[in-house]
């Protein structure tokens, strides 16, 4: 895993090899320019299903929703 980008690979390699503070400065504020114009996603893991804790007083429709589990279609019946 990792991202690819040239831009990036070259501006690590200049904070590397910065001299100077201002060098490195430069260098680090030119990367998080590039990183902040990308968009990226961080997979943590998959599991087949959603888990969420519930209470017994929280009911749930019948039918899962296409889109997933969706908590603001549950509703609460007092005990």
């Amino acid at each position: 895993m990792g991202m690819k980008s040239a831009a990036a690979d070259t501006l690590i390699a200049a904070m590397i090899a910065a001299n100077s503070r201002a060098d490195l400065v430069a260098a680090t504020r030119a990367l998080d320019r590039v990183l902040i114009s990308g968009a990226y996603g961080v997979p943590l893991f998959h599991a087949p299903g959603q888990w969420l804790a519930r209470w017994t007083a929280i009911h749930l429709p019948s039918q899962p929703s296409l889109y997933g589990t969706l908590p603001e279609t549950w509703w609460h019946t007092p005990q």
